[in-house]
């Protein structure tokens, strides 16, 4: 049974936001109050990418906000961490406790020893990742910290190669007549691209999906290539040296606009055809074939999704793929290039957004947040003795779940967790903070797959004693003691600060243009990267960044294999590449709680080929224990003939396996970072599976 829904604080109409999702469409929904009450979610059809429509995950967020399991009242734990019982406190003795646990941590530890741990549950400018609590603990001097678990290896890999900001912008797949979609479920994680996608088939477009899975995406393209995880860049490499050899390549282009390409092309020669399928799995007839849409169908367009950079080479596979159009010369026509994530097209005054100012030692250590575990055991000099965890449930969602979990139980660590339920990582909270959900907060969005900004207006009154991210620092920031004006400023004056831009994107965009319309395009033309060239040191393409050096990485894109999936000594002891695509229902781990979200998606499986089950003395419908040495989890075995020998899918998102511990997918998977920035390795990981007997393993009772 849900909860009545919430008062509205806005008239009966229809009022317009945005879904807050970490998700590159970043939908423009509307809001429909009746009665004083918010009825009806829907989209806003004037936007021009999103269309009106919303995705199947975020459909019924009106009721997941009226979930009767949500927290509306700050609370203390009472039993021992990890089980889960607290009492009802108030704001004012949570926020004392927290202060003095901050204060004591300092004076003993300095404040390094506090870690803010922000996750992408809240992905807005005021609200989420990109600027709640920092003001706050830069004035604290606490530990800086980084979200290296979703896409920072490529965004990376494409500021080297492009410069930020000049990915491809996604909708202008329109004008392709050959798509790549490349390591991309764009049916189930982009879906807003479909229609696009569509345009450009109804005018002559032949559509690709090269994916180790066969995925609605690969079920919606006109073919499918499935290759080895993790050897994206060996096949990249081979098909620019295909165009070479025939002689197609754009050397005008390459003269032009391009820089490094003399030290690229010297390792061209190692990537023929009969190579590159024996790394890869592609036939040499369909590598031939796929040479041929692209040099004779252009433009070629190339979407690339987090997915395919989550193995050790991760940033190198997305650098070599955005060579291909380099080579082509198609990143000089509309609707040619490569897509991966335009986030970098906004330029928000960040620095005032976050108050880098107030942070008086600038030299603070940064702890990424797929070391989690690693962090809580090793860390001594100062140890992490306070942990605030919010947009986030790492128990779910983060690499060496087993490790965390132990970090968690530590006495001495103190632990605050800000969510709207009771988490399988909130069990270990010392004290739960009560957040508030989209409909009752304003906030400002940018997308990671289109340019438009959305002011998302709060339409409801918080529940209970439910608040913002933004108000929880506020006060925080009081109980501390502190003063600056900066600390409390309000949620408008943030987005003020944010748009105080000097950066093009930002030019004539106030938050009063924000609210008086749905949506507004960032200062951009169409085809911006065409117009306005590359923003790399050079102003060209590079083939070869010598700025690359200074982080210790191969200066030319070239491809780095997997670390485990290539092991042939791991793949003795675990015979499965387990790769962990997004489920259909779940965004991350958010709505794992959510019944009509959950019935839909089903309970956890892992996928293999019969060939596979029946090496293994399984078959299809029964429990497994996928397993190996940093974890296991229990799922349901299907049968999959699409997958190719020793690869096993097993959708990622779900909160517990079919033993009824909180143990999914990431219980395996290494917290080792992957190439560029610390990226996570989610797609780098070898198992093995065998039919699950309840009492077969200590390790399962263990929970």
């Amino acid at each position: 049974m849900v909860r009545e829904a919430p008062r509205s604080i806005l008239p009966d109409g229809v009022h317009t936001g945005a879904c807050p999702f970490d998700c590159p469409d970043t939908c423009n929904w509307q809001v429909t109050v009746k009665e004083g009450r918010a009825v009806l979610l829907g989209g806003v059809r004037e936007n021009p990418y999103t269309r009106g429509a919303l995705c199947v995950k975020v459909s019924k967020y009106l009721e997941y906000t009226q979930h009767p399991d949500r927290v509306l009242y700050p609370l203390a734990r009472v039993g021992k961490k990890g089980e889960g019982r607290f009492e009802r406190i108030s704001w004012d003795d949570a926020l004392s406790r927290i202060s003095e646990a901050f204060q004591e941590a300092i004076a003993e530890h300095g404040p390094e020893s506090i870690w803010p741990h922000q996750l992408t549950g809240q992905f807005g400018h005021i609200q989420g990742v990109y600027s709640a609590g920092h003001r706050l603990f830069n004035r604290m001097g606490a530990s800086r910290n980084a979200i290296t678990n979703c896409s920072v290896s490529g965004e990376l890999a494409s500021a080297y190669t492009v410069g930020p900001g000049r990915s491809l912008e996604p909708a202008l797949v329109r004008h392709a007549k050959t798509i790549l979609l490349w390591g991309a479920n764009t049916i189930s994680t982009n879906q807003h691209l479909r229609p696009f996608l569509e345009d450009a088939r109804r005018a002559g477009a032949k559509i690709i999906a090269i994916d180790p899975l066969y995925t609605r995406t690969a079920e919606f393209a006109d073919q499918h290539i499935p290759l080895v995880p993790g050897t994206d860049a060996a096949l990249a490499l081979g098909i620019i040296r295909e165009i070479v050899v025939r002689g197609v390549h754009d050397r005008n282009f390459i003269e032009t606009w391009t820089s490094g390409w003399e030290l690229f092309q010297k390792q061209l020669d190692a990537y023929d055809m009969e190579s590159v399928a024996d790394l890869t799995g592609v036939p040499t007839t369909v590598i031939q074939s796929l040479v041929t849409d692209i040099v004779d169908r252009k433009p070629t367009a190339i979407r690339m999704s987090q997915g395919m950079q989550r193995h050790a080479g991760g940033g190198m596979a997305v650098r070599t793929i955005m060579c291909i159009p380099a080579v082509t010369g198609d990143w000089a026509l509309l609707g040619g290039g490569a897509a991966y994530d335009i986030g970098g097209y906004f330029g928000p005054n960040y620095e005032k957004l976050c108050g880098a100012h107030l942070r008086r030692d600038d030299s603070a250590r940064t702890l990424t947040v797929t070391h989690l575990g690693v962090n809580l055991r090793d860390l001594k000099d100062p140890p992490v003795k306070c942990l605030y965890i919010w947009g986030g449930n790492p128990l779910a969602s983060a690499p060496e779940t087993e490790l965390i979990r132990s970090g968690l139980l530590r006495p001495d660590l103190f632990t605050v967790v800000s969510d709207h339920f009771i988490t399988e990582t909130a069990k270990y909270a010392d004290l739960f903070l009560p957040a508030t959900m989209q409909t009752e907060q304003e906030d400002l969005h940018n997308g990671y797959g289109h340019l438009n900004l959305i002011w998302n207006n709060k339409i409801c009154e918080a529940p209970g004693e439910c608040l913002p991210n933004t108000e929880i620092f506020r006060r925080l920031a009081g109980a501390m003691g502190y003063s600056e004006p900066e600390l409390f400023a309000s949620d408008e004056q943030l987005a003020r600060d944010a748009l105080d831009s000097t950066h093009p994107s930002c030019e004539g965009i106030t938050l009063e243009s924000l609210k008086s319309s749905p949506f507004v395009r960032q200062n951009y033309p169409e085809s911006p990267h065409t117009l306005l060239g590359f923003t790399t040191p050079s102003g060209k393409f590079e083939f070869d960044a010598p700025s690359m050096a200074a982080e210790g990485l191969p200066t030319t894109a070239c491809y780095t294999p997997p670390l485990e999936v290539a092991d042939p000594e791991l793949r003795g002891k675990f015979p499965f590449a387990v790769i962990s695509p997004a489920a259909h229902y779940f965004l991350n781990s958010v709505f794992g709680n959510f019944a009509p979200n959950v019935s839909r998606q089903g309970e956890p499986i892992v996928a293999i080929s019969s060939g596979e089950a029946d090496r293994c003395s399984l078959a299809g419908g029964d429990l497994v224990r996928v397993y190996n040495d940093r974890g296991s989890f229990v799922a349901r075995l299907t049968i999959d003939e699409r997958l190719a020998a020793g690869i096993a899918a097993c959708p990622k998102g779900q909160w517990r396996g079919l033993d009824g511990t909180f143990r999914n997918v990431n219980a395996t998977v290494s917290s080792r970072a992957s190439d560029m920035g610390g990226g996570a390795v989610y797609n780098d990981n070898r198992v093995a599976i065998e039919k699950y007997e309840p009492n077969q393993s200590a390790w399962e009772e263990q929970a």
